[in-house]
C-alpha cells in the first residue's frame, strides 16, 4: 500500500515538471490574469459608486455596454482566411463594437445632462468605463501578442 502511494506521487509529480517545463508555460500568466481581473472590477466598482453617489441605480446600465461591446467583432469576423479584404461584415462588427463603447460613455453624459444623475455620478461612470475598456483592450493586446508568439495568428 505504502509502495503504491509513493508511486502514484512519483507519477502526479513527473505529470507536473512536465506541464511546467512545457516551451509555452508561463508561471506569471496567473498573475497577469489576476491583475486584469481585479483591473476589471475596480471599473465595475466605480460604476457601483456611481449608483451610490445618484441614489439611484440608473448609472448601472452602462455595464451592459461592457458585455455587449465585443460581440459584434466576434460575431463579424472576416471568416474567409484567402481574402485580404476585411469585407463589409467585419466592418459593420467594427462599427457596432464602437457604438457600444461610445454609448457606454455617452449614456452617463446624457443622463447627468438631463439631471437624472449628479455630475459626480457622471465621473464615476467615465472612470469606470475608461477602467473596463482599458483594461479589455490590453487583454486582448496582451494574449494576441502570445498567440502571435507561439504561432497562432
Amino acid at each position: 500500500m505504502a509502495h503504491d502511494i509513493k508511486g502514484k506521487f512519483k507519477q502526479q509529480t513527473k505529470h507536473h515538471n512536465h506541464i511546467h517545463n512545457h516551451k509555452h508555460y508561463n508561471p506569471h500568466l496567473h498573475i497577469q490574469i489576476i491583475g486584469f481581473s481585479c483591473a476589471f472590477a475596480v471599473g465595475l466598482l466605480m460604476n457601483i459608486l456611481a449608483c451610490v453617489f445618484s441614489h439611484s441605480g440608473w448609472p448601472i446600465i452602462v455595464v451592459a455596454s461592457y458585455f455587449l461591446a465585443p460581440f459584434p467583432n466576434l460575431i463579424c469576423k472576416n471568416r474567409d482566411a484567402f481574402s485580404s479584404e476585411s469585407g463589409n461584415l467585419t466592418d459593420l462588427g467594427m462599427f457596432l463594437t464602437g457604438f457600444f463603447v461610445i454609448s457606454g460613455f455617452a449614456i452617463p453624459a446624457i443622463m447627468a445632462h438631463s439631471s437624472i444623475i449628479t455630475y459626480e455620478s457622471l465621473g464615476f461612470a467615465i472612470a469606470g468605463g475608461v477602467t473596463v475598456y482599458a483594461t479589455l483592450i490590453a487583454f486582448m493586446a496582451y494574449f494576441h501578442k502570445k498567440d502571435e508568439e507561439d504561432g497562432w495568428n
